[in-house]
């Protein structure tokens, strides 16, 4: 990691360096305002993850166009890194902590992580975050003796232009990875694929049984249903079931058979439609005439065939 030697020259970096520095100072500093909520107060929690997360987009933003520093001398922490787990640096429990919480480290990080027990309010989060995991981190990262900073990088992190360090982009990433996770929690879905040790991809949720082949070939009610689409395509079907080209034409009974890829059609349940149909034509009186008169068909088939050679018998 490395001193961002560009603070100290670049207009924009001055700027964002003096704000800094006057947001953590009792009545500002540099001629910018302080916090506008004191710490532990309704209001600061918000506020200091807003601040620090528009803090840490004007640089990267800024280091985009520059390359001061690499993308991942700046990369956030996802969790608490095991090089500052350590005696020197006060974990598990430094003995110190804001606004009345605990001053165990270890169940601060397990509660920020999980929700539980809940926080009602980004703000309630930030305001822990902050006197919690926060307030002892910098110091750490300045302690480890892992982590082995220069002394002159030592003393810039542990205090107010900590933002010259690229820890302190690591240390608010890990903040703002927090914040994001408690406002966009992950779906059940993305928890399973995510559990550890399982090994569920997309492709097997998206071939989890039922599939429409499989509810086609499903048993016990393959056979019946099988046979009972079989027979209305074949043109016979369950009985007083007739769908030729011939009994349309002559008005006979039609029956909708339902999809079956919907509904699992039973032929006796089938047999009852046609039935009741049937008898709501009786009561309707409704006669099977034919629609079209036997004169009235057109030739098709055969019936052209007889026709061509009773012409040609006239023709001799």
């Amino acid at each position: 990691m490395a001193i961002i030697a560009q603070f100290d020259t670049d207009p924009t970096l001055i700027t964002i360096k003096d704000k800094h520095h006057a947001w953590h100072t009792p009545g500002g500093a540099h001629g910018y305002p302080p916090r506008q909520f004191a710490s532990c107060s309704a209001g600061s929690g918000h506020e200091f993850l807003q601040f620090h997360k528009d803090l840490v987009n004007q640089v990267i933003a800024w280091n985009n166009i520059h390359h001061a520093a690499s993308a991942a001398d700046l990369a956030a922490w996802s969790a608490v890194p095991s090089e500052l787990k350590l005696p020197e640096t006060g974990w598990p429990d430094p003995g110190f902590s804001g606004c009345g919480f605990s001053s165990n480290l270890a169940s601060a990080e397990a509660r920020i992580a999980t929700n539980l027990p809940p926080f009602a309010s980004d703000d309630e989060l930030g305001i822990f975050i902050e006197n919690t995991i926060h307030n002892w981190i910098h110091g750490a990262v300045a302690a480890s003796s892992i982590l082995n900073l220069p002394a002159a990088e030592k003393d810039i992190i542990a205090h107010f232009h900590s933002v010259q360090s690229t820890y302190f982009y690591k240390i608010h990433g890990l903040v703002q990875h927090w914040w994001d996770h408690w406002l966009h929690p992950k779906s059940h879905l993305k928890e399973i694929i995510d559990a550890a040790g399982t090994k569920i991809t997309i492709k097997d949720v998206i071939d989890t049984k039922p599939r429409i082949k499989d509810v086609v070939d499903a048993k016990p009610v393959v056979a019946d249903t099988k046979a009972a689409f079989k027979e209305v395509l074949d043109g016979g079907g369950p009985k007083g079931i007739k769908d030729k080209e011939k009994d349309i034409f002559e008005n006979k009974q039609v029956v909708e058979v339902s999809d079956p890829f919907q509904n699992a059609v039973d032929p006796a349940v089938l047999k009852n439609m046609v039935d009741e149909i049937a008898r709501l034509q009786t009561a309707a009186g409704v006669k099977k005439s034919h629609f079209i008169q036997p004169f009235m068909r057109p030739m098709v088939g055969e019936g052209i065939t007889k026709k061509e050679q009773t012409n040609k018998k006239k023709e001799k």
